[in-house]
């Protein structure tokens, strides 16, 4: 490797070839003992305090070395490392000798000379490997990380192991960040029993704040432990280095192969065993406070939002089941004629009965979960929280200095994004032309092969499968189209993503669904039969007209083929996994056959290298938001289709799970309050669901009969006033459940009574501890909350006695001042 000395301590001996690829490197750390691959079982059981690992290439390999023989430009790599050390090299858009030796002090210096010739003169990629490596180790260490390095089994990746910094860099880097931390639990225990309460880490009052042990667990306040947990500490890491060390730059550009977080073996095998197993298939609730302490707010707050979703499905379920037996076996075919034109028919009560349930159960459960949010919000400290997000590496621009913070800061014009934003929804247009052209395909060919057995089942297998090819195509258009916009920060480009994602499943996955309801009946179908009895059956002599049974066999094949692809989501990334581990092991064959002292055993770290990455809760998101619209919109047509759905998402919990704990990567601890913009398109779904279930039962079912004969002759006439019968119906049952909606959603707080409760205790533990307000205010009384908080700001000011009330009146003017 290279030999020099750095902050951190750290010093590589000179040693052979199989030396090296063992890794038994002899290093010094600050405060942790040398660890190296074969200090842990095959496992991992040995504790670990690596915060995260980053891989570099080894530009020594033989084949690695082979790929780097291009050249670039000196001004080229210049640019590059602008992007990768988050910091202007230029001055008057030209690069500074003098600010390029300053953000390279410490490097090699005959590498630092080379930077500073003629900007259009050739670099080798080699070179640029190098000293970019060289940069990387010395700022870790000017930040205060300490750092193991070893070559992978086969030689041709160097591992860099990042560890924890100094428990007073944490304190002044989370005091910096306004990293929000738990106070003790014993501050007052009576009130913490409810819920602990939350606050910026600070410094002078850090006597306040819990402290945890090595495994993470509330200790006494003492000398011993630390006030962040360890994924606190890989949060505030990651704030750390993102100023300094732009890692996804430097993923982008190759500088690196790999950078992901460790598995902590220890806290992972009990989720396999509670969590991400099938055996615990029915097991709820989940272990949320230890998902959450291990993978994040954001996603333990999926798998809480899938929970309660799942036991909403469970009662809606039961009513389901209970509204098909009846329907089955007592069914009631009685009429009721509103007058001599309108006739109700009653022979599908119970699927009537049941879309109106479906109305109001969606409403029930948004409502509800909005309190239930609020809940972990409160449990978890997240209420009011604000993430600043770096860029993204892929975000490109021209840098520019703030005239705010006086910083170089990359600038991208929102009227260029803006026009990019219009050719991406113009290909969404384009790609939904599509849908509706092979779904009219499809159609007709149903309708040419009316005689055909089993049709209707065939098309819709048929229908699926479109379905499922136009997502994938649209998805990596999506994807394309969203880079190329360029969004600034991660959560932009998500939400982007998921507002296109879902626009265009939206009309991909319903259409079918939307055709068969409302269209076909009036296109493809006969007039109604006249009975023997002169009575309007509204039921056509053509099988292939039957509505109700052909949403029916839609929904149903869908549900069936939805749960046989979660078997796909875990056979790609298992098979992935293997894949790279037999390539490896290949290669290392082929290098003791040739004389290498290499070694076949490998450590969990590389491993871990070779798991998938989490792509993020979008897809997550959207998988399962598609079918609660299956359910909601549709679910009046079969209400056994809410039991598939529980199924499905039963299902989906533990394959997520599953896919989590054992075949990826441990994804970045992000933090979220609520669900996002799924929380709007929850809602969305939940009005359109009261449209088309009431449009169903007026315009498809056969619940409302409407015979002009005995007041018109006139076909044109009397179709109008059908439709006019129909739609006054339609309008009137919609207004109603929109006007039920809107009650519930008046009527159902946001917090319930005992979250406020829990919140005002926590607000008041703050309050008297973090700013010594002593004064005991009721839960109840927000003037008492502000009066107090107004005395305290004039006392400040105006350095007034303590024990004596504030005058407001003799300090008129405060605001102003």
């Amino acid at each position: 490797l290279f030999c020099f000395l750095v902050k951190t301590k750290l010093t590589i001996d000179s040693m052979d070839l199989s030396q090296r690829l063992l890794g038994n490197f002899k290093t010094e750390t600050r405060k942790t003992e040398s660890l190296d691959p074969s200090s842990y079982d095959t496992k991992g059981i040995v504790k670990d305090p690596t915060l995260s690992i980053i891989v570099f290439p080894n530009i020594d390999d033989d084949q690695v070395r082979d790929t780097l023989n291009k050249e670039i430009t000196l001004e080229d790599f210049l640019e590059h490392l602008e992007d990768i050390l988050n910091c202007p090299l230029r001055t008057n858009k030209k690069f500074d000798s003098k600010l390029l030796r300053e953000q390279l002090r410490g490097v090699d210096f005959t590498m630092t000379t080379t930077l500073s010739r003629d900007p259009k003169e050739k670099i080798d990629m080699y070179t640029c490997h190098k000293l970019v490596r060289q940069i990387v180790i010395k700022r870790l260490g000017l930040i205060g990380f300490d750092v193991i390095l070893y070559y992978s089994r086969d030689g041709d990746e160097i591992f860099c192991k990042i560890l924890p910094a100094d428990e007073e860099i944490f304190m002044i880097e989370a005091e910096n960040r306004q990293y929000v931390c738990q106070l003790r639990e014993d501050l007052e225990p009576d009130a913490n029993k409810y819920a602990a309460a939350y606050h910026q880490f600070l410094s002078k009052h850090k006597d306040k704040f819990q402290k945890y042990d090595a495994d993470d667990n509330p200790i006494p306040n003492g000398p011993e432990g630390s006030y962040f947990r360890h994924i606190d500490k890989m949060r505030i890491s990651i704030n750390r280095l993102s100023p300094f060390l732009d890692i996804g730059c430097l993923l982008k550009k190759g500088y690196l192969v790999n950078s992901y977080n460790l598995h902590d073996y220890k806290y992972l095998d009990e989720l396999k065993d509670t969590w991400a197993n099938f055996k615990e298939f029915y097991s709820f609730p989940q272990p949320l406070e230890k998902i959450r302490s291990y993978f994040g707010e954001t996603i333990c707050l999926y798998f809480a939002w899938m929970e309660y979703y799942v036991k909403w499905l469970v009662f809606a379920s039961c009513f389901g089941i209970f509204c098909k037996l009846a329907g089955t076996f007592h069914a009631y075919s009685a009429d009721t004629n509103i007058t001599s034109v309108v006739t109700l028919h009653w022979n599908q009560t119970w699927n009537i009965i049941f879309g109106g349930f479906v109305i109001i159960w969606a409403s029930v459960f948004c409502e509800l979960w909005d309190q239930k949010n609020a809940e972990y919000k409160t449990e978890w400290g997240t209420s009011n929280f604000v993430e600043t997000q770096p860029p993204r590496p892929e975000f490109e621009g021209e840098r520019i200095m703030d005239p705010l913070t006086g910083k170089h800061d990359k600038y991208y014009p929102e009227w260029k994004r803006t026009a990019k934003k219009i050719v991406s929804y113009s290909i969404a247009v384009v790609m939904v032309m599509g849908v509706i052209s092979t779904v009219s395909a499809i159609f007709i060919y149903k309708s040419e092969h009316k005689g055909v057995d089993n049709i209707n089942t065939y098309c819709s297998l048929l229908n699926t499968v479109q379905i499922k090819i136009f997502n994938f195509v649209y998805s990596t258009l999506a994807v394309w189209s969203n880079n190329w916009e360029n969004h600034r920060t991660q959560s932009d480009f998500d939400d982007a993503l998921a507002f296109k994602l879902f626009l265009f499943q939206f009309v991909n996955c319903y259409n079918s669904f939307f055709y068969i309801a409302f269209v076909k009946k009036t296109l493809e179908c006969p007039p109604p039969v006249k009975g023997d009895d002169d009575t309007d059956s509204s039921q056509t002599t053509d099988s292939n007209c039957d509505i109700t049974t052909e949403l029916q066999t839609q929904l149903l094949t869908i549900m069936v083929i939805n749960l046989m692809l979660n078997l796909v989501e875990l056979g790609m990334p298992y098979a992935m996994f293997k894949l790279k581990q037999y390539k490896e092991a290949k290669k290392v064959d082929s290098q003791i056959e040739e004389g290498f002292d290499s070694r076949k055993e490998t450590c969990y770290t590389e491993n871990q290298s070779k798991l998938g990455t989490y792509g993020g809760t979008l897809d997550d998101y959207l998988e399962v938001v598609i079918q609660y619209g299956y359910v909601l919109l549709f679910g009046v047509s079969e209400p056994l289709v809410i039991v598939m759905a529980l199924v499905n998402i039963v299902m989906e919990i533990r394959v997520d799970a599953f896919k989590l704990c054992y075949l990826l990567r441990r994804p970045n601890p992000s933090v979220s309050e609520s669900l996002g913009i799924w929380d709007d398109i929850l809602r969305v779904l939940s009005g359109l669901g009261v449209i088309t279930n009431v449009g169903i039962i007026i315009f498809t079912t056969n619940f409302l009969e409407i015979d002009t004969s005995a007041i018109v002759t006139n076909e044109t006439v009397a179709t109008v006033i059908v439709v006019s019968i129909r739609m006054f119906f339609f309008v009137a049952i919609e207004h109603i459940m929109f006007v039920a909606k809107a009650l519930i959603s008046t009527y159902v707080p946001d917090r319930s009574e005992r979250v406020e409760t829990i919140f005002r205790k926590a607000q008041r533990i703050v309050r008297t501890y973090m700013y010594s307000e002593t004064v005991t205010i009721a839960a109840d009384d927000e003037e008492s909350i502000q009066e107090q908080t107004t005395q305290k700001k004039l006392r400040e000011i105006y350095k007034s006695d303590p024990h004596e009330p504030i005058n407001k009146e003799r300090f008129e003017g405060l605001t102003t001042i």
